[in-house]
């Protein structure tokens, strides 16, 4: 029978999936043991790094500077498998007007740089055409998110963000919407299928005049909301070599139908058969 120890490091939300993941496939094989550490996606892979997982899971692509690492200290970037969809969502509170807003709007509110091209700064909701004339208050998950370098990659074109004291910082998007629910002023982003009836999330435009869509299921597939993304899983393993028998039977578990039917448990969307057969194909065992 398959027996062994994975230990498992990353994403917080990611890592949510990952113990639903592990724990399934314990049920399959009960001699399969666990042990996990989910304090961010950065986190996961500098634990990888070093040698102290054989699993990481991310809500982000490994960054340049991290491939760089393992290649300086082990000659090969880690092997990379995407394993869920999912997306972020840009929330506000219930009781604001705005319905919808831009990716170059998002630039000038949260990045110093605005490399996106918006005229001005965006500080407060009259910029963005709400009637109050309060300033905007920004709230962002802490530094070891992917969700937040995805962000920052993605929406503000690798621009750094505004500086902001530590209380505007939080470690969950349940933490975030929760303090969002209170402020009438605060904007935020993070997963998406938060339930809290005093947030709504906005729905997203590439560019002025262009429609702009919600963080629904449909258009997530389809790939019209702007804000879509994957979770990554990460082995400290070249590409080109085999994958040991444990780690090969448990990812085959996750691309598989049954493994695919967890990911809607954390709100997130089943990998398209095209994109499962992609990740299948990087698949190689020592057996």
């Amino acid at each position: 029978l398959m027996h062994g120890m994975l230990v498992a490091s990353g994403s917080r939300q990611a890592g949510k999936l990952l113990k639903i993941w592990l724990s399934e496939f314990h049920k399959i094989y009960p001699r399969v043991e666990s042990r996990s550490r989910f304090e961010g996606s950065s986190s996961g892979i500098e634990d990888l790094l070093n040698g102290r997982p054989n699993i990481a899971i991310s809500s982000s692509p490994i960054r340049v500077k991290e491939i760089q690492s393992f290649r300086r200290l082990k000659g090969y970037a880690p092997t990379e498998l995407k394993v869920s969809l999912g997306a972020i969502a840009i929330y506000v509170n219930k009781l604001n007007r705005l319905e919808s807003i831009t990716l170059k709007e998002l630039d000038a509110i949260f990045s110093k740089e605005k490399k996106r091209g918006y005229p001005k700064e965006i500080k407060s909701w009259q910029d963005l055409g709400v009637e109050k004339n309060s300033s905007i208050a920004i709230y962002l998950l802490n530094q070891n998110s992917g969700i937040r370098e995805y962000f920052q990659k993605k929406v503000m074109l690798d621009g750094e963000y505004k500086e902001l004291n530590a209380s505007s910082e939080f470690s969950t998007t349940e933490e975030l919407t929760a303090h969002v629910a209170e402020h009438n002023n605060s904007i935020t982003f993070g997963n998406i299928g938060i339930e809290n009836l005093k947030v709504k999330s906005l729905k997203v435009a590439q560019k002025s005049l262009f429609p702009s869509y919600a963080p629904s299921i449909d258009n997530i597939v389809n790939g019209r909301y702007p804000l879509t993304r994957y979770y990554y899983l990460y082995f400290d393993i070249s590409e080109t070599r085999t994958l040991p028998p444990l780690l090969y039977e448990f990812t085959r578990y996750i691309l598989s139908s049954d493994g695919q039917k967890s990911v809607y448990k954390i709100d997130g969307i089943a990998l398209d058969p095209q994109t499962i057969g992609s990740q299948l194909s990087k698949l190689h065992s020592e057996e």
